[in-house]
């Protein structure tokens, strides 16, 4: 049998004499150089290519042991190390890291306060939001549960801070209409209050209660305005020629009462 085979690749030196086969591909890594004594202090027994490569890690040993030493404590360091998966682990190598983290499947937020829940609205959304969030920064169960309470906290601060904003504004503006109308502010109001009994529907009632338009000052001015533009008084059923009719019944809703102007 011949001692020659076309399929495997040609030996080449190693830089010592040596005839090694490369792996396919590529020529083979080269062995360290023996120790040329050319070192300072312990180093001289170390290769070459060690010496220049690691420098400066080197000059913080003053003695071999001192680099053993090293090494022993951080093996130990590293023996409860977690490591992130490279960029071809499979899903399965992804999924167990995660779990070693800490992160859960699914997160378990922290229960709210009825006062919380009452500024933050619609409670639902704003969980799914933020668990949607936690899951993509790869948050831990412990993680989620402290920054939930500090965006929980941001955002009903920042509720009761557009709440108290609001109230200031409207009540600014109660003052100027009080002050516009003067001794004629409650005839005033009773005028808007009965236009807007007159021409709202039962569901645009509703929707002001919910709006809490019943007591905006804005809101009382436009039917204040209307009532003067059409007829002077809702109140009055009034036909071509003719004289002024019985007025109506009037029934005030609980929502007329969010109209009582100020004393």
């Amino acid at each position: 049998m011949s001692d020659f085979d076309l399929t495997k690749p040609e030996a080449v030196d190693d830089g010592k004499g040596n005839a090694v086969v490369p792996p396919q591909g590529g020529e083979p890594n080269p062995a360290p150089s023996e120790p040329d004594g050319k070192g300072e202090g312990w180093t001289a027994i170390l290769p070459k290519e060690y010496r220049e490569k690691y420098a400066e890690q080197l000059k913080g040993f003053a003695k071999p042991k001192d680099l053993f030493d090293a090494y022993i404590a951080n093996a130990d360091k590293l023996k409860g190390a977690i490591f992130r998966p490279g960029e071809n682990a499979t899903d399965e190598e992804k999924k167990a890291y995660l779990k070693a983290l800490g992160v859960p499947d699914k997160y378990t937020l922290p229960t709210l306060t009825e006062e919380q829940k009452g500024y933050l609205g619609d409670v639902e959304s704003f969980d799914k939001f933020f668990e949607e969030a936690a899951a993509k920064t790869d948050m831990t169960q412990a993680q989620a549960e402290a920054f939930y309470n500090l965006y929980v906290s941001a955002n009903v601060q920042r509720a009761k801070d557009a709440q108290a904003k609001k109230a200031q504004i409207l009540q600014e503006r109660a003052d100027t209409l009080n002050r516009e109308w003067g001794d004629d502010a409650k005839g005033n109001f009773e005028l808007a209050r009965r236009t807007f009994k007159k021409y709202s529907t039962p569901e645009f009632a509703e929707f002001c209660e919910k709006q809490g338009l019943g007591t905006n000052p804005d809101f009382i001015r436009v039917f204040y305005t209307i009532a003067k533009r059409v007829s002077g008084d809702p109140g009055t059923e009034r036909t071509p020629g003719s004289v002024q009719e019985e007025r109506r019944g009037l029934h005030y809703d609980s929502l007329n009462e969010r109209f009582k102007p100020k004393d």
